[in-house]
């Protein structure tokens, strides 16, 4: 990979955007995983933010951590549940300034797999599983009927191991 290449892994909760971007950093070797969860733990207060600056606080802020290590020749993987376009291109325009190539992925599931993973992922709170598949259903919605963005690749996680999907990816990627 002489150019370095932006992924951008969207896909509802428990698709297996998580593992699927920690398997490809760990294979593609000079790359950055920005998990945009993460991301927002480490704003104080994130949770108090009302919604607009919330966005800000995810999405530009992930643009311009992006920007800078693609700057570097650093390909970046950047993992959401995103399922917008409008997002999705927003986050895009970190690589035309050094035309490095965007790749965007889709990761899926079947629903009841998914609450099935996201139970079992989030066990400390168990106690709170009504709360989790409330918002498992709600992001499964959101996803529907949203305006999604131009996907390259689109797998789906209950029918193909995550270590042939990245190896689908890289071998895109290598294209």
């Amino acid at each position: 990979m002489d150019k370095p290449v932006l992924i951008i892994i969207d896909g509802p909760m428990g698709s297996g955007k998580t593992v699927l971007s920690r398997n490809l950093h760990k294979k593609m070797g000079n790359c950055a995983l920005l998990s945009i969860d993460v991301i927002k733990n480490f704003i104080y207060g994130f949770h108090r933010i009302e919604k607009q600056k919330k966005d800000f606080v995810k999405y530009d802020i992930t643009s311009i951590i992006s920007k800078a290590y693609l700057d570097k020749c650093s390909s970046v993987i950047i993992e959401h549940s995103f399922g917008d376009k409008e997002t999705v291109d927003k986050l895009s325009e970190s690589a035309k300034p050094i035309e490095a190539r965007v790749l965007i992925i889709k990761v899926d599931a079947p629903l009841d797999l998914r609450m099935q993973r996201v139970i079992e992922r989030d066990k400390p709170l168990i106690n709170m599983k009504e709360k989790l598949l409330g918002k498992i259903t709600e992001d499964d919605k959101s996803f529907k009927m949203g305006n999604p963005p131009n996907y390259d690749l689109k797998f789906d996680t209950s029918k193909q191991e995550l270590e042939e999907i990245s190896n689908k990816i890289i071998g895109e990627i290598r294209k």
